[in-house]
């Protein structure tokens, strides 16, 4: 009996000894950095998620702060974070599950919108957490707009809440300032949209104005030979202006 206990005591001790070895190699493996384990939103990119935890590396000070101030540190150095939960594991770990803002339309190729309406590189997220995002191009923005974490004009994003997603099917939206923008038909050059903030097309203009285009189509007015390009104005109440700009003019 006393030599099964003496057994039992040995393996006992090996089987924690070899527990504590896998745990701290585990640890090392995926922590990266000691006191912290890391959970991170995919939708962020691999190169950016490392330097969130190279920062929380090099600022080990933060283990003692509270939750709401371990946001508000992270959040201010990374805007790409919408929330963080913690929790202290039994080991003393800090449990750190990151979720990163959703980015609503890529702009410009390189960029994109938070739904608070603030300007981020594209190059933060990784290719799954941009794969739905509608494309815009916003003529004139400037890097230093991105940079600087410019939010765009509120009108700006107030249409974008009221354009369809339909018309991303068929258009490319080109935004130039708050009283101009375009869809410039992606299958036919030769036939665009005008619209601005105030006067966003809903899906019964653009039904009426996919009937427009059948319509000029119909004639021969998109002819090869032809060179000039319709233009239909839907920033009038209860009326599409129709008209033509020659050589594709933007009227």
């Amino acid at each position: 009996m006393r030599i099964f206990r003496g057994k039992t005591i040995i393996l006992l001790i090996a089987t924690v000894v070899l527990c504590s070895f896998a745990i701290q190699r585990f640890t090392a493996y995926v922590l990266h950095i000691d006191g912290f384990s890391f959970a991170i939103d995919k939708s962020i990119s691999a190169s950016h998620a490392n330097d969130i935890i190279t920062f929380v590396h090099n600022n080990k000070h933060m283990q003692g702060f509270s939750l709401p101030q371990i946001i508000v540190c992270l959040q201010k150095q990374f805007p790409v974070i919408e929330d963080i939960k913690t929790f202290r594991s039994a080991d003393g770990i800090l449990k750190v599950s990151v979720s990163s803002v959703k980015p609503t339309f890529v702009i410009n190729k390189d960029y994109v919108i938070s739904p608070d309406g603030m300007l981020l590189t594209k190059d933060l997220f990784s290719a799954e957490g941009t794969a739905l995002c509608p494309a815009i191009e916003i003529k004139g923005l400037q890097c230093k707009d991105v940079v600087s974490h410019k939010k765009v004009p509120e009108s700006f994003a107030v249409m974008l809440k009221k354009l369809p997603h339909r018309c991303f099917d068929t258009y490319d939206v080109v935004w130039e300032r708050e009283t101009k923008s375009w869809l410039l038909d992606k299958h036919n050059g030769k036939f665009a949209i005008i619209f601005n903030d105030e006067c966003v097309p809903n899906n019964m203009l653009l039904s009426a104005c996919s009937k427009l285009k059948t319509e000029l189509k119909s004639k021969g007015y998109f002819s090869c030979r032809r060179m000039e390009r319709w233009i239909a104005d839907v920033r009038f109440k209860d009326q599409i202006v129709l008209f033509k700009a020659l050589g594709g003019g933007d009227g």
